[in-house]
């Protein structure tokens, strides 16, 4: 069994808070850009509309993107919830936190583990709920680091920072 308890250090969070902003900054950009290319290309192609339903149609639109460009992010990027205690045994992962329920998924949910160096993301398969569970090394108390990264060595990747 291998355990990691304890609060994940604040320059953590904000580093992994920031990875999070930029993938929702650029999923939030690619579909404002596919949504705006699909209202602009029947105005350009179509020379009988009137400038004055153009206005109106990218109001619409910007009112739209907006409201769509919320709703999705918050679908898409997971919110994090740092866990207090995640507990690996051979056949399950349980994360257990205050702000959350305790949440347990098994070692086929795994899609890949990502070594930062100084911490592991594990990351789940998509369609699942809570699609990352962070592990800050030096919060090992049971088990280590070499069982750890044996148990998981088909799904390890390595980062460099």
């Amino acid at each position: 069994m291998i355990k990691f308890q304890g609060e994940i250090s604040k320059s953590f969070k904000s580093e992994i808070e920031r990875k999070i902003k930029k993938k929702r900054t650029a999923i939030l950009l690619i579909i404002g850009v596919l949504i705006h290319i699909s209202f602009i290309l029947p105005i350009h192609f179509a020379p009988n509309l009137r400038f004055f339903y153009a206005i109106i149609i990218m109001m619409f639109l910007c009112a739209i993107t907006v409201g769509t460009l919320n709703i999705v992010s918050i679908a898409l990027i997971p919110s994090l919830h740092f866990p207090e205690e995640i507990i690996i045994s051979n056949e399950k992962i349980i994360k257990e936190s205050k702000a959350t329920k305790t949440i347990i998924k098994t070692l086929e949910d795994v899609k890949k583990i990502i070594d930062y160096g100084e911490y592991y993301m594990i990351v789940f398969i998509f369609f699942k709920k809570d699609k990352t569970f962070i592990c800050q090394k030096n919060l090992l108390i049971e088990g280590s680091l070499e069982e750890f990264e044996k148990l998981f060595e088909n799904v390890l990747v390595k980062r460099i920072k």
